[in-house]
């Protein structure tokens, strides 16, 4: 049995909004100490999401309330995205992006890799073990890698709008159709429209 892949990106999503939390709320930080404006952007930036507007009030909140407050309406958008377009469409898109984007990153991984078997010779200069460096480094640069799939994936995701159709249009789609192998059904009514996959700069 397969893994859906909703239920993937659900677990993207908490990842992502708990380095966040993590980041603007610190667990031994006093709630004064809390960069919330920060956060609200942040979670703009990745999801689309205005919190505020969603009618969370982060000022009133704990930590762990916050944390649940904003998951339960990043949850709530994707639902209500992917019923829109159905599961089916859903799906595919979720399968095209993740595709393109662990593509790109693998080629720029790849790329990086060979730029540090060049310069991990210079570390026994400063009294390191290449071999030790090369491991340590690479592993880095592998989870930086899987950090940036997961964050990418989510966001294209997110942004991708979604748009209903005219109706001649409509009729147009549901006429049975070879060309298309996850069926007409879902995307008779709706069109898709994503954010260009593109790389981000390597922070290498």
């Amino acid at each position: 049995m397969s893994i859906k892949k909703e239920l993937i990106i659900e677990d993207y999503v908490s990842s992502i909004l708990g380095g966040l939390i993590e980041q603007f709320c610190p667990p031994k930080a006093h709630v004064d100490m809390w960069d919330l404006k920060g956060l609200k952007e942040a979670i703009f930036t990745r999801f689309g999401v205005d919190v505020t507007e969603e009618g969370i009030h982060m000022e009133s909140l704990n930590r762990t309330e916050l944390g649940d407050s904003i998951f339960q309406k990043l949850k709530d958008r994707y639902d209500a995205k992917e019923k829109l377009l159905g599961a089916d469409a859903m799906r595919y898109h979720e399968r095209m992006i993740m595709f393109s984007v662990i593509d790109q990153l693998w080629k720029d991984h790849l790329l990086n890799m060979d730029h540090l078997k060049e310069g991990i010779g210079l570390r026994g200069y400063a009294q390191h073990d290449p071999l030790v460096e090369y491991k340590r480094e690479s592993f880095d640069m592998f989870e930086e890698m899987m950090q940036r799939f997961q964050e990418d994936t989510v966001r294209y995701l997110y942004l991708m709008q979604i748009f209903e159709r005219p109706e001649a249009q409509r009729l147009q789609d549901a006429l049975p159709s070879a060309a298309s192998p996850e069926g007409r059904s879902s995307s008779a009514t709706t069109t898709v429209s994503a954010p260009a996959v593109s790389p981000r700069p390597s922070t290498k």
